[in-house]
């Protein structure tokens, strides 16, 4: 069981690690947009990147927030709902 738990966690973490390397060799100046935002940590920027694609389509952040379901206010310990496959997920 353990060693199938560290099987799964590896996995994880080297696509996590893909998924950052390709948005920020591909979408550097976006990835770094969201990044500047509080509370968005590399693996959710990667995510927001993912689900948004250009983020040229949006005015203002606040629509983009809008959007994934970020909350006015929020604080480390907030749970935020997005509207992918993962429907809460910690703030980094």
């Amino acid at each position: 069981m353990l060693k199938h738990y560290k099987f799964t966690d590896c996995q994880i973490r080297s696509t996590s690690i893909e998924m950052r390397s390709y948005y920020i060799f591909w979408h550097k100046k976006d990835y770094c947009l969201l990044r500047s935002a509080p509370a968005i940590g590399p693996f959710m920027a990667s995510k927001i990147l993912a689900e948004i694609v250009d983020l040229r389509r949006y005015k203002s952040f606040k629509k983009i927030s809008r959007h994934i379901g970020i909350p006015k206010e929020y604080s480390a310990q907030v749970t935020i709902r997005f509207r992918w496959e993962l429907h809460q997920e910690q703030i980094e």
